[in-house]
């Protein structure tokens, strides 16, 4: 299914109608412009029709690699880290200074 099908069954809902039928989301997406596919849109109502969307937004929300609660962890590979080192030991050659950008950002 496109997003915008999605998006317009959601506008739907949001808009007080707990069961969208073709013509609502077909209707929705006229008017910005959209000419919705025909069978695309039959598909989403037949298989979203009579189910709870909380439910379905819940359920997929689990579905997701992280949560708020817990924040991304990244690890840097140890080649980036030997490269940073390595680069930090380099010095300029006309200057001697190691660190040649540290006035151009702050």
């Amino acid at each position: 299914y496109t997003m915008r099908a999605i998006a317009a069954y959601l506008l739907a809902v949001l808009g007080g109608n707990q069961s969208p039928k073709e013509e609502d989301v077909t209707n929705i997406l006229a008017s910005v412009g959209i000419r919705a596919e025909d069978d695309e849109v039959k598909r989403l109502i037949e298989v979203l029709d009579g189910k709870d969307l909380q439910e379905i937004i819940k359920e997929g929300y689990k579905k997701l690699a992280f949560s708020p609660q817990s924040e991304p962890t990244i690890e840097v590979p140890k080649k980036i880290e030997k490269h940073k080192r390595r680069n930090s030991e380099l010095e300029c050659e006309c200057c001697g200074d190691q660190d040649l950008f540290s006035d151009l950002f702050g």
